[in-house]
């Protein structure tokens, strides 16, 4: 059974009881804990619990310095980051922080990493990154995720303040609008209700939607540009496009409108209608 002893341990001591440490609003209990005083240096070894404000971390051994930096190992390592709303778990979880900065504690987690947020919201990644306090995170090496009706399947992700940005994106979508974007790269701003202000996305751009009649199309080109305020996304570059209806267009622009879900054909247009015989 844990004990909650918080003591000052008298050089390099060591406790092979369940005890636990406490530094600049961080603590780790274990059942067996080495700390130097002098370094600040820490491990821990059996049923770890690492608490960081209200930010808990659990796995079966953790290793470095209690004031800026903890190494938590585990079976998977499981972890609550209160301030996210978030569960995670992971092969391994890394902490760190520089105490002299306000709102720089770093979770990083490697090895089928798993975030849960609310009873919908994921994502699954090799790596993630996330700074608890503010809204950076990134995401590395096949992601897959789930945001409040946007999903994301991608090389890499990632969003640091009102800037995000996506590597090889299979597939960015917004469920509930019903249209979705694939490229190379994808980069723009967001607003801090997490809604996409501007986009491009540059390299095998593929955008799919649906008009207000429920038919299907498809654009394609070497650049979009979306805009919230006009609510258009603007493909470029053998810019091309068909429907499921058998219609195909090409043009120097074609710009989708999000709001009248139509495509307007600018430049060099050419409209083909195919009928069945």
């Amino acid at each position: 059974m844990k004990k909650t002893a918080f003591v000052i341990f008298a050089a390099a001591a060591v406790c092979i009881a369940t005890v636990a440490f406490s530094q600049t609003n961080g603590s780790i209990e274990a059942e067996e804990l080495n700390y130097n005083i002098n370094t600040k240096a820490a491990s821990a070894v059996g049923s770890v619990v690492f608490t960081k404000g209200q930010d808990v971390l659990k796995g079966d051994r953790a290793e470095g310095f209690v004031d800026k930096q903890i190494t938590m190992y585990g079976n998977p390592v499981r972890g609550d980051i209160v301030s996210r709303n978030a569960t995670v778990s992971a092969s391994k979880a890394v902490w760190t922080a520089d105490p002299e900065v306000e709102n720089s504690d770093c979770v990083e987690a490697f090895g089928e990493v798993k975030i849960r947020q609310g009873k919908v919201n994921f994502l699954n990644a090799p790596e993630v990154k996330v700074i608890t306090g503010r809204k950076v995170y990134e995401a590395h090496g096949g992601v897959e995720l789930l945001y409040n009706n946007i999903y994301a399947k991608a090389a890499d992700l990632m969003r640091s303040g009102e800037d995000f940005r996506g590597i090889k994106v299979a597939k960015l979508e917004n469920r509930k609008e019903k249209y979705a974007i694939s490229a190379d790269e994808i980069y723009g701003k967001i607003n801090d209700k997490d809604e996409v202000q501007s986009a491009v996305a540059h390299g095998k751009v593929v955008f799919d939607h649906t008009d207000k009649k429920g038919v299907k199309g498809r654009l394609f080109g070497d650049k979009a540009v979306y805009d919230k305020k006009s609510g258009n996304l603007v493909v470029t570059g053998n810019a091309h496009g068909i429907r499921e209806d058998g219609k195909t267009i090409k043009a120097d622009m074609l710009v989708y409108n999000e709001i009248t879900k139509l495509v307007e054909a600018k430049g060099n247009s050419k409209i083909t209608f195919v009928t069945d015989k």
